[in-house]
């Protein structure tokens, strides 16, 4: 077992209803797995600005385009844990599908839907197992 002393749980949510309204999302029911051993987290965001002229303008002005949401999040890897080996096997499937993610910090879960876009297992110079993954959400986050 790997001790984190990380107070911030990540759960994946399986079998959920999903309803979005203004583009963020809301989850009803579903089973919640934590995923274990986790010792950070990232939550980004960002906005592209789109250049655009009128005739006559001696320089370039920018407006906001949509924001862009990702989530990254590693820890120690243990797939002797169940519900760490099924997480992980769920990103090697070579079907896309969304996941749902709840971060639960500071007494406040906030709800990612998303693909995931990158994972990475790896090892520390102590021998610890490491992993980590990223999603990219296709809606806005919800906070509660």
């Amino acid at each position: 077992m790997v001790a984190t002393g990380f107070a911030v749980v990540i759960k994946l949510v399986t079998g959920g209803t999903c309803t979005t309204t203004n583009d963020v999302i809301s989850v009803t029911g579903g089973t919640c797995s934590t995923i274990p051993y986790l010792d950070s987290y990232g939550d980004n965001g960002s906005m592209a600005m789109i250049d655009y002229t009128g005739f006559g303008d001696k320089i370039t002005k920018q407006i906001p385009g949509i924001p862009s949401i990702s989530l990254d999040f590693g820890g120690g890897l243990d797939l002797t844990d169940t519900s760490q080996l099924s997480f992980w096997n769920s990103l090697s499937c070579t079907t896309k599908i969304t996941r749902i993610i709840k971060i639960t910090d500071g007494g406040k879960t906030a709800t990612h839907k998303g693909y995931i876009t990158g994972r990475q297992t790896g090892s520390t110079p102590t021998g610890k197992s490491t992993f980590s993954a990223s999603l990219t959400a296709v809606a806005l986050p919800s906070l509660a």
